[in-house]
C-alpha cells in the first residue's frame, strides 16, 4: 500500500537538513523528484498537491509561509524542536529514508 508523505514533513526536513530559512519552488521540485526515487523502494510518494501547500502553509503558518517564490521558514529553530508534531503522521523508516536521501543527493548539506 502507498504511503504519502505530507508536503508539511517534506518541508520540515527539507528547512531543518538545509538550515535555510527559505527555498524557492524551483529548488523544492528538485529535491522533490530526487528524493521521490529513493521512496518509490519504499512504496512512498510525496503529496505535492495544492491541498497539501495550502494546509502546509495554513496549519503550520507559524512554521511555513508560502509566496510567489518559494516557502519561507522564519522560525527555523522553533520548528526543529516541534519536529516529531509536524512529522509524526508519517513512519519512521520513511522519514529517515528521506533524510538519508536528501543528504544523498548533496542537496542539503549535512
Amino acid at each position: 500500500m502507498c504511503t504519502y508523505v505530507d508536503l508539511a514533513s517534506f518541508l520540515a526536513l527539507s528547512f531543518a537538513e538545509s538550515g535555510r530559512d527559505k527555498l524557492t519552488f524551483t529548488e523544492l521540485n528538485d529535491l522533490r523528484i530526487a528524493v521521490e526515487q529513493d521512496l518509490s523502494e519504499m512504496d512512498a510518494v510525496i503529496d505535492w498537491s495544492r491541498d497539501s501547500y495550502m494546509f502546509a502553509t495554513g496549519f503550520y503558518k507559524r512554521f511555513f509561509q508560502g509566496d510567489e517564490d518559494g516557502v519561507t521558514c522564519p522560525m527555523l529553530k522553533e520548528m526543529r524542536n516541534d519536529m516529531d508534531y509536524i512529522t509524526g503522521k508519517v513512519p519512521e523508516e520513511i522519514l529517515n529514508k528521506l533524510q538519508d536521501s536528501l543528504q544523498a543527493h548533496h542537496l542539503c548539506p549535512a
